[in-house]
Order: structure tokens, then C-alpha cells, then sequence
């Protein structure tokens, strides 16, 4: 009886280590997208237009957290949760709403200051959590 040809491959290191760097991918995107949204909050504070800062305390009402939707399954939530941050959010110059004539006199700032964050920089946010995650492998990933 000839021998048979080929060779066996044992894959349990392979699997215990591909399941350890995946819960350690877990742990860095949620990392990075803080990250990201710290970016965010900093561009809608310098980059206009600007969160206003004239009065009140919208600036000061920033929030971030993670809201668990199972197991495997969370989202960012983040923004300004002041009362009228939405009003204020999406008041276009010179337009009436709510009763009232928008007109942003502080300079720099301007309707859909978190918004237009995203158009701008989405990339760039984008590029920063991933580096979170890329450097869960090490240096040869990417």
C-alpha cells in the first residue's frame, strides 16, 4: 500500500489568534470612533461655521456615548443635547423661524455647524478610527 500524499494543518493557534485580535478590534473601533467624534466636536468648535458661543450654554451641552443594541451591536451617539440645539442647528440666515429672524451675529458661526463637519472632514474622522483598528494587527496591517 503506497503512502498517502499531502499534510495536515493544525488551525487552532490560527483561530485562537484570529479571535483574539478580533475582540481587540471590537475594543479599538469603539476607540477610534470617540476619537472621531472628539475631532468633530473640536472642528464644530473652530472650523466654521462655528457653534455658536455668544449665549447660553450650547457648546457645554456636547455629548458622546455608545447605546448597546445587543451583544454585537452598539452606535455612537453624539451631539448637542441643550434643548434648542436642533432649532439652532438648522436656523438659516435671515429666514423666520419659531417666531422669530435669524440673524447670526457672532462671527464665524452659522446654521448646521455639526453637520457640515461631516461633509468636510468625513474622510479624515473616517481615516482616524480606522487607525484605531489597524493597529489592533500591528505594524503590517493596511
Amino acid at each position: 500500500m503506497e503512502p498517502e500524499q499531502g499534510f495536515s494543518l493544525d488551525t487552532s493557534r490560527f483561530v485562537a489568534e484570529f479571535d483574539r485580535i478580533r475582540e481587540g478590534m471590537k475594543v479599538n473601533a469603539r476607540q477610534g470612533l470617540f476619537y472621531a467624534a472628539a475631532e468633530m466636536l473640536h472642528d464644530s468648535n473652530t472650523v466654521e461655521p462655528k457653534t455658536p458661543k455668544k449665549s447660553g450654554d450650547l457648546r457645554g451641552s456636547w455629548h458622546l456615548e455608545a447605546v448597546e443594541n445587543g451583544p454585537e451591536d452598539w452606535e455612537l451617539q453624539c451631539g448637542f443635547n441643550i434643548e434648542y440645539a436642533a432649532a439652532v442647528h438648522e436656523m438659516l440666515q435671515g429666514n423666520e423661524q419659531w417666531g422669530m429672524v435669524v440673524n447670526w451675529s457672532e462671527p464665524g458661526s452659522g446654521p448646521k455647524y455639526l453637520e457640515s463637519k461631516l461633509s468636510m472632514f468625513g474622510k479624515k474622522y473616517l481615516k482616524t478610527a480606522l487607525s484605531f483598528v489597524q493597529s489592533t494587527a500591528g505594524a503590517g496591517a493596511g
